[in-house]
C-alpha cells in the first residue's frame, strides 16, 4: 500500500510538472507570435491622460508614441483603426502598422470624433486615399450611436468604394456601450447595431469585406445568421 501511494504521488508530481511546463511553453510561444489588432480607436490626445501626457509636448504625438510602445511590447504587426480624418492620416503617417480610415459616419457632437466637420468624408478625397493606400480601413461604424440605417442611399457610394478597393469594414455589432454621454448621442438606438441590417447592403455589394466588432451578446444569433 505504501509503495502504491508513493507511485501515485510520483505520477501526480510528474503530470503536474508536465502541465506547468506545457503551460509555460504555450505562453512563451504565444509571446513571440505576431498579433493583428482589429479594434483601435483613433482619437486626439487628451492632456489629462496620465499614461502618455508626459511622453511628448505635443499631446497628439504623445498618444501615438505611447501606442507605438504598446505595439512593440506586444508584437502587434498591424492594427485596424478608425477616427477623425485628421488623426487617421497622422497615425498612419507616423506608424505604418496602423491601417487607418475614417470613423463612419463621424458624430459632430462627440468629443472623441473631433474634428468632425461632416458626418461623411469627401468622396473624392477618400477615393484618392484608398487608391494610394494611405487609408486601408473603414470604420468603426457608428450607426447605432446616431440612429442611422446602413442601408440609407447616401451610404451607397462608400460601400461601392470599399468593395472596389477591397477595404475591410468594422461594423459595430452590439447594443452597447451602455455608459454614454446622452448629449453627444441624442439619437442613440441600440437596435441599429443589429447585423441583420447589413443584409440589404450585402445584396447590393456582395463582395464587401465586413467583420463584426465586439462580442455580440444581444445579437449573437443574428451575427451567425449574417455569416
Amino acid at each position: 500500500m505504501k509503495n502504491r501511494i508513493s507511485k501515485n504521488i510520483l505520477m501526480f508530481l510528474v503530470l503536474g510538472t508536465s502541465s506547468i511546463v506545457a503551460q509555460e511553453t504555450i505562453e512563451e510561444f504565444l509571446k513571440n507570435q505576431p498579433i493583428i489588432d482589429v479594434h483601435i480607436h483613433i482619437t486626439k490626445g487628451y492632456t489629462d491622460n496620465k499614461d502618455y501626457n508626459k511622453i511628448n509636448s505635443d499631446i497628439d504625438i504623445a498618444k501615438i508614441e505611447w501606442m507605438r510602445e504598446r505595439f512593440d511590447k506586444n508584437n502587434i504587426v498591424f492594427a485596424l483603426g478608425g477616427g477623425p480624418m485628421k488623426y487617421a492620416k497622422l497615425w498612419q503617417q507616423i506608424d505604418k502598422r496602423h491601417w487607418s480610415g475614417p470613423r463612419f459616419p463621424c458624430n459632430p457632437l462627440r468629443e472623441q470624433d473631433e474634428p468632425c466637420d461632416n458626418e461623411l468624408p469627401n468622396l473624392k478625397e477618400l477615393d484618392s486615399l484608398f487608391k494610394n493606400e494611405t487609408f486601408k480601413y473603414l470604420g468603426e461604424t457608428s450607426f447605432h450611436s446616431m440612429g442611422l440605417l446602413p442601408s440609407e442611399e447616401r451610404f451607397n457610394p462608400y460601400w461601392e468604394m470599399a468593395e472596389k478597393y477591397n477595404i475591410p469594414i468594422g461594423f459595430h455589432a452590439d447594443a452597447g456601450p451602455f455608459k454614454r454621454n446622452i448629449e453627444e448621442t441624442p439619437n442613440w438606438n441600440e437596435a441599429y447595431g443589429n447585423p441583420l441590417l447589413l443584409l440589404p447592403v450585402l445584396e447590393k455589394y456582395p463582395n464587401l469585406k465586413i467583420y463584426l466588432m465586439h462580442y455580440p451578446g444581444r445579437y449573437f444569433d443574428e451575427c451567425l445568421a449574417v455569416m
